[in-house]
C-alpha cells in the first residue's frame, strides 16, 4: 500500500478538525459549583424512606428498591419494567390543589395514582446542570391520598421528592 504526501495531509487535517470539536464542546459545559444551591441542599443527605411508607410534600428521600418482579403494585404501571429493574412504590398526601413535581436522582418510570388509576402527567424534564436531579415529572394534582410508584431503576436506591410548584 502505497501512502502519499496528500494522503497524510488528509489524515492530519482530519485529526485536527475532530480535537477542535471536541475542545468546542468540552468548553461549552459550564462547570459545576462546589456549593449546592439551597434548593438542593436536601438532596446531599436523603433519610430513608421504607417501601409502602409515606413521603412528606418537599422532604427528599431514599427509597430502598426491591427487583420489579417482586414488587407489589397500585396499579400495574404504565411502562412495564424490565426483568433486571428495580421498583418501589410510597404514598404521599396532597393538602392543596396545586401542580406538583416528582423528582429523581436517576433514571425510572413514574406513574402516580390515586383511585385506582394512573394520572396522565403534565410535563417532563431533566434536572438543572450541576444538580442532583437527574428527572422531573410534573402533576395537577387535587387534595387526597396518592400513590407514587417507581418502576424499572437500575439502582436499588433513589433519592426521591415531590414538591409543589405552582
Amino acid at each position: 500500500m502505497r501512502v502519499t504526501m496528500m494522503g497524510w495531509a488528509l489524515v492530519a487535517l482530519t485529526t485536527l478538525a475532530a480535537a477542535d470539536r471536541v475542545d468546542a464542546g468540552q468548553a461549552a459545559a459550564p462547570p459545576c459549583p462546589a456549593i449546592v444551591s439551597a434548593e438542593f441542599a436536601g438532596w446531599s443527605k436523603p433519610v430513608s424512606v421504607a417501601p409502602g411508607g409515606m413521603l412528606a410534600i418537599g422532604a427528599v428521600k431514599r427509597l430502598a428498591l426491591k427487583p420489579s418482579g417482586g414488587v407489589s403494585f397500585e396499579v400495574a404501571p404504565a411502562k412495564r419494567p424490565a426483568t433486571d429493574t428495580f421498583s418501589g412504590v410510597v404514598r404521599f398526601n396532597v393538602a392543596k390543589a396545586a401542580t406538583y413535581r416528582v423528582a429523581l436522582a436517576g433514571p425510572a418510570w413514574v406513574d402516580v395514582v390515586q383511585g385506582g388509576k394512573v394520572l396522565t402527567s403534565l410535563a417532563h424534564a431533566h434536572g438543572p446542570a450541576c444538580s442532583p436531579v437527574k428527572k422531573m415529572v410534573d402533576f395537577m394534582l387535587p387534595a387526597g391520598r396518592y400513590a407514587l410508584q417507581l418502576s424499572g431503576a437500575k439502582t436499588s436506591d433513589l433519592a426521591v421528592s415531590i414538591t409543589m410548584i405552582r
